[in-house]
């Protein structure tokens, strides 16, 4: 699963964009997925997001 997670972020992830663009929008896609809030404030948003974005592709908070 994170394998598929990671070929996802590089489709999503067309020349000259960043990494984190592609896991936000599927952090946003996941949150949808689960009935959560649309909007979220960027103050707890950004904890989620950091962790993700830091995180590499083998990465414990890919898998399910």
């Amino acid at each position: 699963m994170a394998g598929e997670i990671a070929a996802l972020v590089d489709v999503l992830r067309p020349a000259g964009r960043k990494r984190h663009q592609g896991i936000t929008l599927l952090w946003a896609i996941g949150r949808a997925r689960r009935a959560m809030p649309r909007l979220v404030r960027w103050s707890d948003a950004q904890p989620e997001l950091r962790a993700l974005i830091a995180c590499p592709p083998s990465c414990a908070l890919l898998r399910p």
